[in-house]
């Protein structure tokens, strides 16, 4: 009877011991998780941020270059007509 009331206890404190460590990995998992979805937004909305400045930059390229041509055309007209 000692014998089975020691491995009872000893159950009971193995038990006890992993309930208490499967709340705290529980709680880790839901901050862990909590983050990963905090991240998850934030390179979402990065994502669409660069994609808006990434079109903006090549409307700005697109109309430098048009503007380079005209001014070269312009100069080339002057040049020719001096």
């Amino acid at each position: 009877m000692i014998g089975f009331e020691e491995v009872q206890k000893e159950r009971e404190t193995k038990i006890s011991t992993l309930k208490r460590d499967l709340a705290e990995i529980e709680k880790a998992h839901a901050a862990l998780n909590l983050k990963h979805n905090s991240l998850e937004i934030n390179n979402k909305k990065l994502d669409e941020q660069y994609t808006n400045l990434k079109r903006d930059n090549d409307d700005v390229v697109d109309k430098l270059h048009a503007m380079n041509k005209a001014r070269y055309e312009l100069e080339t007209k002057v040049s020719d007509e001096s």
